[in-house]
């Protein structure tokens, strides 16, 4: 009998990109910039204010609108992509009150996060969360660019 394989949270990213990703399945993902340490090695985040963002995979339209932005270098357009593909959060805070206050996750009437509410995402975290899904469309440098390869 075979030994029954269990895709781990660590082996899925490494495969990213180089295995398919079902059209059908989500991914929970918590972004680089969420897990720096410091240089004692110490969370800069306390893993319990780490926000984790449940991503989809691109549509053919929304991947050719991606390689267009990419072209043209078009940050809105980047983010809004970003944000179409982004169908949930848990643990995004807002930082500004003594007592941060989670921003609940509202669906866009066209998919996806709601618009207004993405756009408080730090640029740095959309960055990440573009190249998560690159990595799960399996498109990568110059496929992104349409060039070939």
């Amino acid at each position: 009998m075979a030994e029954r394989r269990v895709m781990t949270p660590e082996i899925r990213q490494q495969l990213l990109g180089l295995l398919p990703f079902s059209n059908k399945a989500t991914l929970e993902y918590i972004p680089a910039p969420y897990k720096m340490k410091t240089s004692t090695g110490e969370d800069v985040v306390p893993e319990d204010m780490r926000p984790t963002f449940v991503l989809r995979v691109l549509t053919r339209s929304e991947m050719d609108a991606l390689r267009q932005s990419h072209k043209k270098m078009d940050d809105a357009a980047l983010r809004e992509i970003v944000a179409s593909v982004t169908v949930g959060w848990k643990n995004l805070l807002d930082v500004a009150p003594e007592v941060p206050e989670d921003i609940p996750y509202k669906q866009d009437p066209k998919g996806g996060a709601d618009r207004d509410v993405f756009s408080i995402v730090p640029n740095a975290v959309a960055a990440d969360l573009a190249m998560c899904i690159l990595r799960m469309n399996g498109l990568m440098g110059t496929e992104v660019m349409g060039l070939v390869s």
